[in-house]
């Protein structure tokens, strides 16, 4: 069973990694996805 202070400290780092998560562009939040490091760039796939 967790302490009180370590529920608070989850919730407090749960508040904070979604203020971070809302900041970011489009593009770095889908390069953050698993899938997302697989795609290639536009032009960069030499005519596949």
């Amino acid at each position: 069973m967790a302490t009180k202070k370590q529920i608070e400290s989850a919730k407090k780092n749960i508040k904070k990694t979604q203020k971070i998560w809302k900041e970011t562009s489009h593009r770095q939040r889908a390069l953050a996805q698993p899938q997302g490091r697989d795609r290639a760039k536009m032009g960069k796939t030499r005519g596949r």
